[in-house]
Protein backbone atom coordinates (compact mmCIF):
# COMPACT_ATOMS: atom_id res chain seq x y z
CA UNK A 1 0.00 0.00 0.00
CA UNK A 2 1.96 3.36 -1.19
CA UNK A 3 4.89 1.43 -0.91
CA UNK A 4 4.48 0.97 2.84
CA UNK A 5 4.47 -2.68 4.81
CA UNK A 6 0.60 -3.02 6.27
CA UNK A 7 0.08 -5.48 9.13
CA UNK A 8 -3.52 -6.02 10.19
CA UNK A 9 -3.94 -7.87 13.40
CA UNK A 10 -6.88 -8.19 16.31
CA UNK A 11 -5.93 -7.22 20.16
CA UNK A 12 -7.47 -6.41 23.08
CA UNK A 13 -8.70 -2.11 22.79
CA UNK A 14 -5.69 -0.32 24.61
CA UNK A 15 -8.19 2.78 23.88
CA UNK A 16 -8.65 4.74 27.17
CA UNK A 17 -12.01 4.88 26.59
CA UNK A 18 -14.87 3.61 29.07
CA UNK A 19 -14.99 -0.18 29.19
CA UNK A 20 -18.80 -0.19 28.66
CA UNK A 21 -19.03 1.93 25.53
CA UNK A 22 -16.51 -0.11 23.45
CA UNK A 23 -17.97 -4.04 21.87
CA UNK A 24 -15.48 -6.42 20.40
CA UNK A 25 -12.50 -7.01 19.67
CA UNK A 26 -9.87 -4.25 18.44
CA UNK A 27 -8.54 -3.91 15.30
CA UNK A 28 -4.61 -3.25 15.08
CA UNK A 29 -3.13 -1.39 11.82
CA UNK A 30 0.90 -1.34 11.69
CA UNK A 31 2.07 0.62 8.77
CA UNK A 32 5.66 1.06 8.06
CA UNK A 33 7.06 3.24 5.15
CA UNK A 34 11.23 3.98 4.17
CA UNK A 35 10.12 7.73 3.03
CA UNK A 36 7.62 9.81 5.59
CA UNK A 37 7.58 12.58 3.17
CA UNK A 38 6.70 10.14 0.07
CA UNK A 39 3.97 8.92 1.96
CA UNK A 40 2.49 11.92 3.28
CA UNK A 41 2.66 13.25 -0.42
CA UNK A 42 0.40 10.46 -1.51
CA UNK A 43 -2.21 10.85 1.14
CA UNK A 44 -2.14 14.25 0.26
CA UNK A 45 -0.22 15.73 3.21
CA UNK A 46 2.65 17.14 1.14
CA UNK A 47 3.02 20.81 2.90
CA UNK A 48 3.96 18.60 6.18
CA UNK A 49 7.71 19.19 5.38
CA UNK A 50 10.31 16.79 6.46
CA UNK A 51 14.11 16.00 5.09
CA UNK A 52 14.74 13.33 3.01
CA UNK A 53 14.91 9.47 4.16
CA UNK A 54 12.97 10.00 6.88
CA UNK A 55 11.30 6.92 7.67
CA UNK A 56 7.72 6.93 8.82
CA UNK A 57 5.83 4.46 11.60
CA UNK A 58 2.16 4.08 12.82
CA UNK A 59 0.50 2.00 15.02
CA UNK A 60 -3.10 2.22 15.03
CA UNK A 61 -6.00 0.73 17.31
CA UNK A 62 -9.46 0.91 16.23
CA UNK A 63 -12.53 -0.29 18.91
CA UNK A 64 -16.37 -0.78 17.88
CA UNK A 65 -18.18 1.67 19.99
CA UNK A 66 -21.34 0.83 21.59
CA UNK A 67 -23.12 3.06 18.25
CA UNK A 68 -22.99 1.02 14.78
CA UNK A 69 -21.30 3.94 13.60
CA UNK A 70 -18.82 5.34 16.53
CA UNK A 71 -15.06 4.30 16.43
CA UNK A 72 -12.57 4.56 19.68
CA UNK A 73 -9.05 4.63 18.18
CA UNK A 74 -5.47 5.16 19.86
CA UNK A 75 -2.57 6.28 17.78
CA UNK A 76 1.08 6.27 18.09
CA UNK A 77 2.64 8.52 14.92
CA UNK A 78 6.37 9.16 13.88
CA UNK A 79 7.53 10.88 11.07
CA UNK A 80 11.58 10.77 11.03
CA UNK A 81 13.00 12.84 13.82
CA UNK A 82 10.30 15.31 12.87
CA UNK A 83 7.28 14.17 14.54
CA UNK A 84 5.79 12.13 17.21
CA UNK A 85 2.61 12.27 18.07
CA UNK A 86 0.32 10.35 20.26
CA UNK A 87 -3.40 10.34 21.88
CA UNK A 88 -6.92 9.19 22.12
CA UNK A 89 -9.61 9.51 20.07
CA UNK A 90 -13.23 9.06 18.64
CA UNK A 91 -14.80 9.21 15.03
CA UNK A 92 -18.34 8.57 14.16
CA UNK A 93 -18.91 7.78 9.98
CA UNK A 94 -22.32 8.66 10.10
CA UNK A 95 -22.27 11.88 12.21
CA UNK A 96 -18.90 13.43 10.43
CA UNK A 97 -17.71 14.27 13.98
CA UNK A 98 -14.06 13.67 15.22
CA UNK A 99 -12.09 14.45 18.69
CA UNK A 100 -8.78 13.55 19.60
CA UNK A 101 -6.42 14.57 22.83
CA UNK A 102 -3.12 13.06 22.42
CA UNK A 103 0.44 15.17 22.44
CA UNK A 104 3.21 16.02 20.25
CA UNK A 105 6.50 16.55 20.59
CA UNK A 106 7.09 19.06 17.28
CA UNK A 107 4.88 20.66 14.90
CA UNK A 108 4.89 23.50 12.36
CA UNK A 109 2.30 25.23 12.50
CA UNK A 110 1.76 26.73 8.97
CA UNK A 111 2.70 23.30 7.29
CA UNK A 112 -0.24 21.76 8.92
CA UNK A 113 -2.63 24.00 8.57
CA UNK A 114 -2.42 24.19 4.82
CA UNK A 115 -1.94 20.03 5.23
CA UNK A 116 -5.41 19.87 7.00
CA UNK A 117 -6.80 22.35 4.37
CA UNK A 118 -5.67 20.23 1.26
CA UNK A 119 -8.95 18.01 2.16
CA UNK A 120 -11.09 20.07 -0.04
CA UNK A 121 -8.69 18.98 -3.32
CA UNK A 122 -8.81 15.54 -5.00
CA UNK A 123 -6.53 13.69 -2.56
CA UNK A 124 -6.71 10.19 -1.16
CA UNK A 125 -7.48 11.82 2.44
CA UNK A 126 -10.21 14.07 1.42
CA UNK A 127 -12.83 11.66 1.65
CA UNK A 128 -11.87 11.59 5.29
CA UNK A 129 -11.72 15.41 6.01
CA UNK A 130 -14.76 16.15 3.86
CA UNK A 131 -17.32 17.70 6.18
CA UNK A 132 -15.56 16.80 9.17
CA UNK A 133 -16.00 18.94 12.19
CA UNK A 134 -15.19 17.93 15.86
CA UNK A 135 -12.87 18.90 18.54
CA UNK A 136 -8.72 18.91 19.78
CA UNK A 137 -7.04 18.62 22.63
CA UNK A 138 -3.17 18.63 22.06
CA UNK A 139 0.06 19.26 24.30
CA UNK A 140 2.88 20.20 22.22
CA UNK A 141 6.44 20.36 23.28
CA UNK A 142 7.58 22.53 20.57
CA UNK A 143 5.27 24.58 18.03
CA UNK A 144 7.54 26.37 14.81
CA UNK A 145 4.98 29.80 14.74
CA UNK A 146 6.55 31.60 12.06
CA UNK A 147 7.32 34.86 12.65
CA UNK A 148 6.50 34.80 16.18
CA UNK A 149 8.80 32.57 16.65
CA UNK A 150 9.95 28.74 18.50
CA UNK A 151 6.92 28.18 21.23
CA UNK A 152 7.49 25.47 23.50
CA UNK A 153 5.57 23.84 26.16
CA UNK A 154 1.61 24.81 24.48
CA UNK A 155 -1.65 23.43 25.35
CA UNK A 156 -4.09 23.67 22.39
CA UNK A 157 -8.09 23.40 22.22
CA UNK A 158 -9.49 24.04 19.36
CA UNK A 159 -13.18 22.81 17.40
CA UNK A 160 -13.44 23.17 13.91
CA UNK A 161 -15.99 22.78 10.83
CA UNK A 162 -15.19 22.38 7.15
CA UNK A 163 -13.62 25.56 7.00
CA UNK A 164 -13.63 26.96 9.81
CA UNK A 165 -10.91 26.34 13.04
CA UNK A 166 -12.15 27.85 16.22
CA UNK A 167 -9.20 28.27 19.03
CA UNK A 168 -10.88 27.93 21.90
CA UNK A 169 -7.43 28.11 24.37
CA UNK A 170 -3.58 28.74 23.25
CA UNK A 171 -1.09 28.57 25.78
CA UNK A 172 2.63 28.46 25.58
CA UNK A 173 6.26 30.28 26.41
CA UNK A 174 8.19 31.92 23.56
CA UNK A 175 11.91 31.08 23.56
CA UNK A 176 13.22 32.10 20.45
CA UNK A 177 12.33 34.96 17.76
CA UNK A 178 11.46 38.92 18.57
CA UNK A 179 9.35 38.20 21.88
CA UNK A 180 11.79 36.10 23.35
CA UNK A 181 10.77 34.74 27.05
CA UNK A 182 6.91 36.18 26.47
CA UNK A 183 4.03 34.15 27.64
CA UNK A 184 1.80 33.66 24.45
CA UNK A 185 -1.98 33.40 24.62
CA UNK A 186 -4.37 32.98 21.90
CA UNK A 187 -7.60 32.67 21.09
CA UNK A 188 -10.05 33.11 17.88
CA UNK A 189 -10.92 32.14 14.21
CA UNK A 190 -9.29 30.90 11.31
CA UNK A 191 -11.44 30.79 8.09
CA UNK A 192 -9.55 29.13 5.00
CA UNK A 193 -10.66 28.49 1.82
CA UNK A 194 -9.14 30.08 -1.13
CA UNK A 195 -7.74 32.58 1.21
CA UNK A 196 -7.20 32.89 5.03
CA UNK A 197 -8.54 34.99 7.23
CA UNK A 198 -7.41 35.08 10.83
CA UNK A 199 -9.26 37.29 13.74
CA UNK A 200 -8.04 36.40 17.16
CA UNK A 201 -7.24 37.78 20.81
CA UNK A 202 -3.80 37.78 21.41
CA UNK A 203 -1.56 38.26 24.85
CA UNK A 204 1.77 38.46 25.44
CA UNK A 205 3.18 39.08 28.86
CA UNK A 206 6.45 39.80 30.25
CA UNK A 207 8.64 39.02 27.15
CA UNK A 208 12.10 40.51 26.94
CA UNK A 209 13.14 41.78 23.42
CA UNK A 210 16.11 42.73 22.00
CA UNK A 211 15.98 44.80 18.79
CA UNK A 212 18.62 46.04 16.29
CA UNK A 213 17.85 48.23 13.83
CA UNK A 214 21.74 49.35 13.12
CA UNK A 215 25.02 46.42 13.32
CA UNK A 216 26.15 48.70 16.45
CA UNK A 217 22.83 49.67 17.69
CA UNK A 218 20.25 47.65 20.67
CA UNK A 219 17.09 48.51 21.67
CA UNK A 220 16.05 46.17 25.41
CA UNK A 221 13.47 45.60 26.91
CA UNK A 222 13.70 44.45 30.41
CA UNK A 223 10.03 43.65 29.88
CA UNK A 224 7.09 43.76 27.86
CA UNK A 225 3.59 43.00 27.70
CA UNK A 226 0.22 43.24 25.20
CA UNK A 227 -3.03 42.39 24.33
CA UNK A 228 -5.09 42.59 21.68
CA UNK A 229 -8.59 41.90 21.32
CA UNK A 230 -9.50 41.62 18.18
CA UNK A 231 -6.37 41.00 16.01
CA UNK A 232 -6.97 40.49 11.76
CA UNK A 233 -5.07 39.24 8.63
CA UNK A 234 -6.05 38.14 5.77
CA UNK A 235 -3.30 35.77 3.65
CA UNK A 236 -3.70 34.69 -0.09
CA UNK A 237 -2.70 31.29 1.21
CA UNK A 238 -1.32 29.62 3.89
CA UNK A 239 2.48 29.90 2.47
CA UNK A 240 2.08 33.56 3.16
CA UNK A 241 0.85 33.45 7.13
Amino acid sequence: MLGADLTVSRQPSRCRQRAEDLVGPALQLSLEHPEASELLAALGLGDIRLASRQPAKLDLVFSAGSAAADRAFNIDLALGDGVQMTGDGRFHTRARTFSFIGEADRIVGADWLAALSSGSGDTLISPLLAGLSGEVALAIGQLDAGDLGQVEDATLALSFTPGRYIVERFDGRIVDGPLVEGGLSLSGDLLVGQDVFADLSIAISDARPVFRPAAETALTFDTLSFSADSFQARAAGLQDC
